[in-house]
């Protein structure tokens, strides 16, 4: 077997070139040197970034009147730790290196080059990308983890409390240059992007059984904690305190991207651009927005559509397949609307929305359902939303008819 180092040698022959080493302390010192090269190998320069997050002392009586200050210089980045990386750490680096590598494919689909699955970030922009993501993965492990409960928080009044906690999360994120921080502040707009797309397809979230590294607090926190000042706030802080401008809150490529390939991409219905859908991103679709909003809110259908709909969009391989089944389906005005054409959002929506009824009628009917009769407003009433017995009585799986008919509120 050829070895994978620099040195064109059998590995039998350098292993019996490190028995000769003098003492433990030669032979650890070589070990450290190759398992570091190895940890490189695996994460490339983003390496001081992902050892900090498995490396960083986190604590599990943590208190607020813990030092900030510490707090923020612990396992700095630059360090150059001589301990050598222990198989816990080697595994918990190796588990979210791939999650980042799987991240930064999906940020080169979405933001960089809709035309490829696999990352084309250049160089300098997948370092950026990486270094941000392993930051935030840090400051996620470090403040979810934290067990500030009501038996810590009883020491203070609310105030106090909080502005201490604040006054942690700011201090962590202080020690980052500010071009650093507008990396990580794309990187978490990215995030949020993908948030609902990851908790809508089960199968995308990111699971870990090493606790506090895990990347799974990306899809965990997203949800739930940005509007709580779990992270706003300390940026917030640190823009004021730096005097400098806060980024767009859709900054999703500032201070990552030098370039974005397709950028001047148009929807081939309505000559816009923007989030341009292609088969390449039908996987990034958001499933919530499959139905439309007053079939989604009939009881009735959204049952339906959660047994007979949802298993069969378990994976974005799973959701393509489903979208190329209603392209192939094409009914009405969207006939000879062409899969292989660009999309805005708005357009590819108005699309699949319109054939999604049609398929669970088709569906429906060929396993054995026969259809009350039609309501006259179709997908489009109102009443459907509210009145469970006329979503019951009536069929809304159809096109609305004239506006000009009359009510059917008293018919049900």
């Amino acid at each position: 077997m050829r070895s994978s180092t620099a040195f064109p040698l059998n590995d039998d022959i350098i292993g019996h070139i490190l028995r000769f080493c003098a003492d433990f302390e030669t032979l650890q010192a070589a070990i450290h040197s190759i398992s570091r090269q190895v940890a490189y190998n695996l994460v490339g320069p983003a390496l001081p970034q992902a050892l900090r997050v498995v490396r960083y002392p986190y604590f599990d009586n943590c208190k607020p009147e813990d030092d900030p200050s510490a707090m923020a210089a612990a396992c700095p980045e630059d360090s150059n730790v001589l301990e050598a990386i222990n198989f816990d750490k080697q595994a918990m680096l190796d588990e979210n290196a791939r999650a980042v590598e799987k991240l930064e494919d999906l940020y080169s689909l979405m933001d960089k080059d809709r035309t490829s699955k696999t990352s084309v970030l250049t160089a300098e922009e997948s370092c950026r990308f990486c270094c941000a993501m392993y930051r935030l993965m840090l400051y996620c492990n470090i403040f979810y983890s934290y067990d500030y409960n009501m038996e810590h928080g009883q020491e203070y009044d609310d105030e106090e409390y909080r502005r201490a906690i604040i006054a942690q999360r700011t201090a962590v994120l202080s020690v980052y240059s500010t071009n650093e921080l507008r990396q990580m502040y794309s990187a978490l707009q990215f995030l949020t992007e993908i948030a609902s797309t990851l908790s809508s397809l089960r199968a995308r979230r990111v699971h870990s059984t090493h606790g506090r590294t895990a990347p799974m607090m990306f899809s965990t926190l997203l949800g739930e904690i940005w509007a709580e000042g779990f992270l706003d706030t300390p940026f917030e802080n640190i823009w004021s305190a730096r005097k400098v401008t806060a980024p767009p809150s859709k900054s999703l490529t500032e201070g990552i991207l030098d370039s974005v390939n397709n950028a001047g991409d148009l929807c081939s219905q309505c000559d816009t651009t923007g989030t341009i859908y292609s088969t390449t991103t039908w996987c990034l679709f958001p499933v919530k927005y499959l139905l439309k909003d007053n079939l989604l809110e009939n009881p009735l259908i959204n049952r339906y559509f959660e047994d007979v709909v949802d298993p069969r969009l378990n994976s974005p391989a799973a959701l393509e397949r489903f979208i190329g089944a209603l392209f192939a389906l094409r009914t009405g005005e969207f006939a000879f609307w062409d899969p292989a054409d660009l999309y805005c959002f708005e357009c590819f929506t108005e699309f699949l929305q319109n054939q999604m009824w049609v398929w669970m009628l088709k569906h429906a009917v060929r396993y054995g359902w026969t259809p009350p009769e039609n309501c006259p407003y179709g997908w489009d009433c109102e009443q459907q939303t509210y009145d469970e017995g006329h979503a019951n009585v009536w069929n809304h799986l159809c096109e609305p008819v004239d506006e000009t008919l009359q009510d059917v509120d008293d018919a049900t």
